[in-house]
């Protein structure tokens, strides 16, 4: 399916902003106290993946693996009313519930968003940019000053 350039435009500046705030949570520059800020980050991509999904309904326009969709619909609900019922009977607290469910629901949607409405080079694009950002937060992450020869040497 095809979308016009400025939404293209917009949904590629989504996911590569949402890249850059994963990066930046996962160096410890935004800390744990600001989960909304990473919140924000990773429902902008689905925020902005509304826009062309509203326009291929109301165009009519054939999505691609829409029956995939309403699976990972129904099997996110039956996971909310099975974790609530479960919780409930146990006397749990809620408050890691809404953050786990999310989590779980935005890779699917990130992934049915691509398909749909980028190009192949788009994807491939955007996935040399994730690979390029994992290995620098990789490096930035690692802790080089307690690595010696004797422990580089022993493992060759």
């Amino acid at each position: 399916m095809k979308v016009d350039l400025k939404t293209r435009i917009l949904l590629l500046t989504s996911f590569f902003i949402t890249l850059i705030g994963n990066f930046l949570d996962y160096i410890n520059v935004i800390s744990d106290a600001n989960t909304l800020i990473v919140y924000i980050f990773m429902l902008l991509p689905i925020a902005v993946g509304i826009i062309p999904l509203c326009q291929c309904l109301f165009n009519k326009n054939k999505m691609k693996y829409t029956s995939e969709l309403k699976t990972g619909i129904f099997l996110f609900i039956s996971f909310i009313v099975i974790s609530n019922v479960k919780a409930y009977q146990v006397d749990a607290n809620f408050n890691f519930f809404p953050g786990e469910a999310i989590r779980l629901f935005v890779p699917f949607l990130y992934a049915f968003i691509f398909i749909n409405f980028l190009s192949m080079h788009d994807i491939e694009m955007f996935m040399k940019f994730g690979l390029l950002l994992s290995i620098v937060a990789f490096f930035i992450s690692t802790d080089f000053s307690t690595i010696t020869l004797k422990d580089i040497f022993s493992r060759i």
